[in-house]
């Protein structure tokens, strides 16, 4: 089997889809250093397991939330000593003029590394690329060690070595991957212009390689250039078929450009190289509702379930999908589930309030709006509907007193005058306080009531 499809179905496994095409990168590496695919996928088996049970630690301090988790998706695997000894021999006209030392050297780094101290382990990569300069391995590994302690910069730089020296030792697969890299760092630093002229080097040194164009539009994609981005994949797709992560990131660009139905078909494309992956089901629910598709946006949402049962927006969504449809019992269900499994989720309580509103049974809902309302002091709607639901119960003071606080929160509420003004007109004999209201909410464009009650001659 082709060493990189094989590496494909690997990463199968894989939580998160963006990692793929980096660790993919990192396989086409192992595959030119170790050369023996059968040990090969016995690496890639025990990559996809430390990634999956023990996740890199970073310097929290160096990074936003959201570049913690991108570094993340990008994990590279730990440095190999196995790996850079083969890759020493590939040199070294016979092993016995290798010296132990340095491999000794690069063990240290590598333990360092898979332990998360990683200031050891630079500080050892660091003697090692002094030792031997002719390697990309030092330069690769040290700059992982400095991407994962919050030093981009420094990672940046030490992925440039690495192209340089997978240049000097005349290994093409190398170049191309290092410079991928170096592409993920720069966008980790938020240079993606810059990522994205790597990237545009590395097809240009191989255009057949589809991991340079799929991170090529995934940048792309990142900056809002959606027709550009769905063209990288579109290239990338034609070089490489099965190629799962830019068949699902087109998706996404498809879904940007509402061209729901080619993003529809993207993902189903997707889900049959990896069914068991539960991102494209979940994008292809929120295309199939765009698209009015209630009962298929119901399934894809069940099948994100069935792969992470406690996935809380799936479970948000599905729910919210039930009561659109009519189906109230199934859509409690699924925001019960949102609040046992995040209790501060506000939204779950708000619209399961709505729903009990439906379905008559008025203290639940009110319960649900008033737990919103703890949870989130200034939501206004909860406001807003809790004192519909008060009025629907015919507590008009306290209907009142909350859409006075949902029009403070809200000035532009003009539902909230209307309905303000119809409790003071019809319940509490306040003619002058319902056409000041009403008045309002036809300045905020809502005029039905107060044009009404001219005709009426009720309000001047």
């Amino acid at each position: 089997m082709d060493i990189q499809k094989r590496f494909k179905q690997i990463c199968k496994k894989v939580r998160n889809h963006q990692v793929i095409s980096v660790i993919l990168a990192i396989g086409i590496i192992l595959s030119v250093v170790v050369g023996v695919p059968e040990n090969l996928y016995k690496i890639y088996s025990t990559i996809i397991s430390v990634f999956q049970e023990t996740p890199i630690e970073m310097n929290k301090e160096s990074f936003t939330d959201e570049q913690i988790a991108f570094i993340q998706d990008k994990i590279v695997p730990n440095p190999s000593t196995e790996v850079f000894r083969k890759e020493l021999s590939t040199i070294e006209k016979e092993m016995s003029k290798v010296s132990e030392m340095v491999i000794a050297e690069y063990a240290k780094g590598a333990t360092a590394f898979k332990s998360k101290r990683f200031d050891a382990a630079i500080s050892h990569f660091k003697k090692v690329k002094e030792m031997v300069r002719d390697t990309p391995s030092p330069y690769s590994s040290l700059a992982a060690s400095y991407l994962f302690s919050g030093r981009v910069n420094e990672a940046i730089n030490s992925y440039k070595e690495a192209v340089r020296a997978s240049k000097d030792v005349g290994n093409l697969h190398l170049q191309v991957t290092n410079l991928n890299n170096q592409g993920v760092a720069l966008v980790v630093s938020n240079n993606r212009k810059g990522a994205i002229a790597v990237f545009t080097e590395a097809i240009k040194l191989k255009p057949n390689s589809s991991m340079s164009y799929s991170n090529r539009g995934m940048t792309r994609l990142d900056i809002k250039q959606y027709k550009e981005a769905i063209q990288d994949f579109d290239k990338a797709v034609e070089i490489d078929p099965s190629d799962f992560i830019a068949l699902y990131d087109r998706g996404i660009a498809k879904n940007k450009i509402r061209d729901y139905s080619g993003s529809i078909e993207d993902y189903t494309h997707a889900i049959k190289i990896n069914p068991s992956y539960a991102d494209p089901y979940y994008n292809r629910a929120l295309s199939k509702l765009r698209l009015g598709n209630y009962e298929g946006a119901i399934a894809d949402y069940s099948k994100v379930i069935e792969i992470y049962p406690n996935h809380v927006i799936a479970h948000y969504n599905r729910g919210t999908t039930y009561a659109r449809e009519g189906q109230y019992d199934l859509a409690i269900l699924d925001l019960a589930k949102v609040i046992e499994i995040d209790p501060s989720y506000v939204n779950a309580y708000h619209n399961r309030g709505h729903i009990y509103g439906k379905k008559g049974q008025y203290d639940l809902a009110i319960s649900d709006y008033t737990k919103a309302i703890e949870v989130y002091p200034n939501h206004a709607s909860a406001y807003l509907n809790r004192g519909i639901t008060y009025m629907d119960k015919g507590q008009y003071d306290l209907a009142v007193s909350d859409l006075t606080k949902a029009i403070e929160i809200d000035p532009k509420s003009g539902y909230a005058y209307n309905i303000r003004g119809e409790i003071y007109m019809e319940q509490l004999d306040k003619e002058t306080k319902a056409c000041t209201d009403w008045k309002k909410a036809c300045e905020l464009g809502k005029c039905d009531n107060y044009n009404h009650a001219k005709s009426k001659n009720l309000c001047k």
